[in-house]
Order: C-alpha cells, then structure tokens, then sequence
C-alpha cells in the first residue's frame, strides 16, 4: 500500500528520485487569430506514440528546505513519487514538480499526491497549487 508523507532530513536522498520515460499522447498547437489567442490538441496515432525523458535534478535538500515541501510516496520504504511545494507570495504554492515511478503509473499515485499537496496548501493557509508547462 503505498503511503504518502513529508520527506524529511533522514530521507533528504528521496528527493532526486530518477526521472523515467513516459508516452506523449499528443501536443497542443496555439493559434491566435481575431484578438484571440486558442490552441487545438492533436494526438498521436496509437501506433506511433513518442516517448519523452526529462534530465534528472540534482535537488539540494538543504537549500530548498526553508521554502519548499516535499512529499514521498512511498511502497514501504521505496520513494515511488514525488511532489515537490513551494512557499510563494501570493494565495498559491506552486508546484515545482511532480513525478511517479515508472513501476507505479496508473495506480492513483501521482492522484494521491496532489491531494496530499492540497492538503498542505490549506494547512498553510494557502487556496490552493498553481504551475507552469
């Protein structure tokens, strides 16, 4: 059963969980035509669906502790996921990543993490997360 909690200084390594492959279903392509800006998404064809691998962080935990929150997902004591929280200045934390294992996707996990996140948010005093694409 997989266990979601705050990484701490003793786990302080879980935090640069490897980044692994996942499949792209398609990409959005913007238009902005009449004042108005619009995007169309486009997906792949199921035969031909590309993968994508981000760079793996060097996460320095002890510089990113004071204003950032991290949240393991754990399968006993293997770190499958991560989220990870920043403070910011307005009502939002901001996402500054979010990841699962490989091994683990489609198992509600990457779900189980964001909810955990809300959470956090309110308890801070927070309305919610935003990010970036």
């Amino acid at each position: 059963m997989i266990e979601i909690r705050e990484i701490d200084g003793a786990h302080r390594a879980d935090i640069n969980l490897p980044n692994e492959p996942f499949r792209l279903s398609g990409r959005m392509e913007p238009s902005y035509a009449d004042g108005r800006w619009g995007y169309r998404e486009v997906l792949f064809d199921k035969e031909n669906v590309p993968e994508m691998c981000f760079p793996d962080e060097d996460y320095d935990y002890e510089a990113m502790k004071e204003n950032s929150v991290f949240l393991g997902a754990y399968d006993g004591e293997e770190c499958v996921g991560l989220a990870i929280l920043q403070e910011a200045f307005f009502k939002y934390m901001y996402l500054y990543d979010l990841k699962v294992s490989g091994a683990c996707r489609g198992q509600g996990v990457g779900r189980a993490l964001m909810e955990k996140a809300g959470e956090v948010c309110k308890e801070r005093g927070y309305r919610g997360l935003y990010t970036q694409g």
